[in-house]
């Protein structure tokens, strides 16, 4: 006997925005489920498979590797990698932007900026 796959009565924008709204909002996921009518279960539950399908569509990236020139500015001197006397780090993005850090800054933080970072891809519809 062949089992009848049931219908979802959310269209998938419908979860989308819900748990969005949720994510966004200050209040709890269970009082954005009550708003909408909504089982808190099953909006947790949207929640869970939108993570992991995020997780599933972010873990195949490619990869892009950018060149990197180092650099002194005029009257400064390069330093060491292991000397803790660097005051800034300035990077020039192939966009034009420039990144600058000073020394206090998170290591960590610094490492999730640039990982946001993405790869500049020329318009090519023209």
């Amino acid at each position: 006997m062949a089992v009848k796959k049931r219908r979802s009565k959310w269209s998938e924008a419908f979860r989308q925005r819900i748990v969005a709204e949720a994510e966004a909002s200050d209040e709890p996921m269970s009082e954005v489920a009550k708003r909408h009518g909504l089982n808190p279960k099953l909006l947790y539950s949207w929640r869970q498979k939108l993570l992991k399908d995020q997780k599933a569509t972010t873990t195949g990236k490619e990869v892009c590797l950018l060149p990197v020139e180092v650099k002194t500015a005029p009257g400064e001197t390069l330093v060491q990698a292991n000397d803790s006397i660097l005051s800034s780090l300035e990077i020039d993005l192939p966009c034009g932007s420039k990144l600058r850090c000073g020394s206090n800054i998170n290591p960590a933080l610094l490492s999730q900026a640039l990982s946001a970072l993405k790869p500049h891809r020329p318009d090519t519809s023209l």
